[in-house]
């Protein structure tokens, strides 16, 4: 394979991870879907502008930065996806919509792996390109086979995004937390910071092959 094949790989592969390549890139600030339009970081941000990539940091593609942070695939590998919901004080529904999918992209043996917008009932997504092939979970699963946030039951493992402004620029943080069965949490109260949470899609275990 020639050098510049390779290079263009390896580029390929980098894009994939920073979520500026392919059908559902990181969203710009003018390329928010009606689905973030409450989203507290967008309009965070929106107000602000203190730095070139303000346009990058929004709810969808800061989750991705939390996911790698967190390490949440290692801690949770059957997490398919992720789903925003709302805080107690926000009078808005996030469980139809947009939703952030799990993608495996591999090429020269590398595998690279992020979450990807896309909203429910529209064609399935597919980065894949000559020599680089990606790979989406949620999509080898029946609906009733996957396990959505539910206000009912203890859902650990969801991811709570933080983003400050600070004099001239940004600062992030992301935490695990959990809810508790029918309260949804308050959301942190801290001035010059906005937060978004996101709740894991997971697939049902599957159960055991019985003998006899």
């Amino acid at each position: 394979m020639s050098q510049i094949k390779v290079t263009l790989l390896f580029l390929a592969v980098l894009n994939t991870v920073l979520g500026y390549k392919g059908n559902s890139p990181g969203f710009y600030m003018h390329d928010i879907p009606t689905y973030f339009v409450n989203d507290d970081i967008y309009n965070l941000v929106s107000s602000t502008q203190l730095t070139p990539d303000y346009g990058l940091l929004n709810s969808s593609n800061l989750l991705g930065k939390a996911t790698r942070t967190l390490n949440a695939d290692i801690l949770q590998p059957d997490i398919v996806g992720y789903q925003k919901i709302p805080y107690s004080d926000e009078n808005v529904s996030f469980k139809e919509g947009l939703i952030m999918i799990k993608e495996s992209c591999q090429a020269l043996g590398v595998v690279a792996t992020k979450y990807v917008n896309w909203a429910k009932g529209s064609p399935k997504v597919n980065n894949s390109q000559p020599g680089y092939r990606c790979e989406y979970p949620i999509f080898t699963y029946a609906e009733k086979d996957l396990h959505h946030y539910s206000e009912d039951v203890v859902t650990s493992f969801l991811i709570q995004v933080e983003l400050c402004a600070k004099e001239s620029t940004y600062t992030t943080n992301f935490f695990f937390v959990s809810s508790k069965p029918g309260r949804l949490l308050s959301k942190p109260l801290n001035e010059g910071c906005a937060y978004s949470l996101f709740a894991p899609i997971k697939r049902l275990p599957f159960p055991e092959n019985m003998e006899g």
